[in-house]
């Protein structure tokens, strides 16, 4: 019996069903990946888009970490400098109650502060990662050193004194980090700064003064006034790192925010409508099951069914 559907239908018919079947296999490996292609081929159209995109978010996720590592820093820095106003505060305080005539026999002066001088020096002295903070780029010497021989004799000098930074290991070439294609921050801050060397100076000095009676009412003068002027500066320095940060937090969030929308762009190229798939994922299976069951009846059909 000779069947009605000729060559050219039946081929027409199974062309239909592979490229159904074609169409199936994609959107279900787009249905379990999430994504449009597994291959750039697939995206050829917008394949050089993703990869400038790509290459764009690379260059600002390695500002991010830049920013993120120098900000670890700052914020050592900057609790570690706090500290030293701290420590120049009771130093003021020590020197206040030496030059009052009813208490300064009964001060031991320099005992405190030579403990002091030692603290000082360890705060300055702060690593993070192997790297000293404030030794400049010179980021493997220990930056301060108080048992230096031209520091010590600063102190027993008495005053009138000078200033004296014999007592710094580092460089004065200061840190700085790209933070954008077109924005450094300088960050670094070096224990040479005119307020540590104060303060430093006011300790030494106050190590190794005579209190009394009778004391040297002139040293312990200077040494007072050294600290009074360390405090004011130290906090200026606080003030430096704490703008550092902000500079920095404020290129951060632009980053962040330009990173959102390159991951959006990407993600509208590479990635596809899950819940839009799955339609068409269904409305592909109805189609194929049609085309069965349109095969199945034609490949039924005889010229005896017509007579």
């Amino acid at each position: 019996m000779t069947r009605i559907g000729t060559l050219a239908f039946s081929n027409q018919i199974r062309f239909q069903i592979e490229e159904t079947f074609s169409r199936l296999y994609d959107r279900q490996i787009q249905v379990s990946s999430g994504k449009v292609a597994q291959r750039f081929t697939g995206i050829s159209a917008e394949a050089t888009r993703v990869v400038n995109l790509k290459n764009t978010m690379d260059g600002t996720d390695q500002f991010l970490r830049n920013i993120s590592l120098v900000d670890d820093r700052l914020e050592v820095m900057e609790s570690t400098v706090s500290q030293l106003t701290d420590i120049a505060t009771e130093v003021r305080t020590l020197l206040v109650q030496s030059l009052n005539a009813e208490t300064a026999s009964s001060q031991d002066l320099n005992n405190l502060t030579g403990g002091m001088l030692t603290q000082v020096a360890g705060f300055l002295n702060k690593e993070v990662a192997g790297r000293f903070l404030f030794s400049g780029t010179a980021t493997n010497t220990a930056p301060v050193d108080v048992t230096n021989a031209t520091f010590v004799a600063t102190g027993t000098g008495g005053a009138p004194s000078a200033v004296d930074t014999s007592y710094y290991q580092g460089n004065t070439t200061k840190l700085s980090v790209r933070a954008d294609d077109n924005f450094s921050v300088t960050y670094g801050i070096t224990a040479d700064e005119s307020g540590f060397e104060k303060l430093l100076r006011s300790i030494n000095l106050a190590s190794n003064v005579s209190v009394g009676p009778p004391s040297d009412r002139t040293t312990l003068t200077e040494a007072l006034k050294l600290v009074n002027e360390s405090i004011d500066e130290i906090n200026g320095v606080v003030s430096t790192i704490g703008g550092s940060r902000a500079a920095m937090a404020n290129v951060q969030s632009k980053h962040e925010n330009f990173r959102l929308i390159f991951e959006e762009e990407i993600s509208g190229i590479e990635n596809v409508d899950v819940v839009q798939t799955m339609t068409r994922l269904s409305e592909d299976q109805n189609a194929l099951e049609a085309s069965f069951a349109t095969v199945a009846r034609i490949n039924q059909l005889s010229l005896i069914n017509f007579l």
